[in-house]
């Protein structure tokens, strides 16, 4: 299914419409913050290049701290192996790729809550639909990662990227 990926402004458009107070943050911006706290809930855009990435949800529910990727990468495993992953990438965007984790860690500590990330991958490999995952997640903060899962697991992964689609054109 081919869908047109979609821009921070859709997502933060579309979260507000629930309520929610929702930041959309590119990577490189982490380095600027010191607590993990002040952005919460959060949309990570992954930058690669302008305009492409990859979206992930950062939120906080009862189960703990949760990083919610649609592929099932853990935190900052995007970035191993990637063009991130070499010394002219890092340069040339910016960014600390320890920040996220020490950020996380850290609010962790102060909190006392496990951190909990998506182990099944839910997303096609050749999809665009990140976006659309990440903010129907957002929605559904209050599932545990198992209940999430659970509503999606039982479909072959093109019709989970479809499900997700009405599902995001719905809210």
């Amino acid at each position: 299914m081919e869908v047109p990926p979609l821009s921070t402004k859709e997502i933060d458009k579309k979260l507000k419409k629930y309520g929610h107070d929702h930041t959309c943050v590119i990577y490189k911006q982490l380095k600027q913050i010191d607590h993990i706290d002040d952005l919460l809930p959060m949309t990570l855009l992954y930058q690669q290049h302008y305009p492409i990435g990859h979206f992930v949800a950062i939120f906080v529910n009862g189960e703990g701290l949760n990083y919610f990727d649609s592929t099932a990468h853990q935190i900052d495993a995007l970035i191993q192996g990637s063009h991130f992953d070499n010394p002219l990438g890092r340069s040339a965007t910016g960014a600390d790729y320890t920040h996220l984790c020490r950020l996380m860690y850290d609010f962790v500590e102060r909190f006392d809550v496990p951190i909990i990330w998506n182990e099944k991958k839910l997303q096609g490999s050749q999809s665009n639909t990140c976006g659309y995952w990440t903010t129907v997640r957002h929605v559904y903060h209050n599932l545990t990662n198992d209940e999430f899962n659970e509503m999606f697991m039982k479909y072959p992964i093109q019709k989970r990227d479809e499900m997700i689609v009405k599902l995001y054109n719905k809210l």
